[in-house]
């Protein structure tokens, strides 16, 4: 189903329910290899603020 667009009416979706409970502002968290989720959220007009380190279980940090 990749590439359908079901992705994107969702986040559209979560935006217009957002904006209908009266949000100012919507954040999303995901992992740096995600790529795809990003290009997406970037098309749907969300800004990339910074990254950040994850600690682990095993006291290392993911990004």
């Amino acid at each position: 189903m990749q590439g359908a667009g079901t992705g994107e009416a969702l986040v559209r979706a979560a935006i217009d329910e957002a904006r209908a409970w009266g949000v100012s502002a919507v954040v999303l968290d995901t992992g740096s290899l995600n790529e795809r989720a990003q290009r997406l959220y970037l098309r749907a007009g969300f800004h990339r603020l910074q990254d950040r380190a994850i600690p682990t279980a095993a006291g290392s940090s993911a990004r």
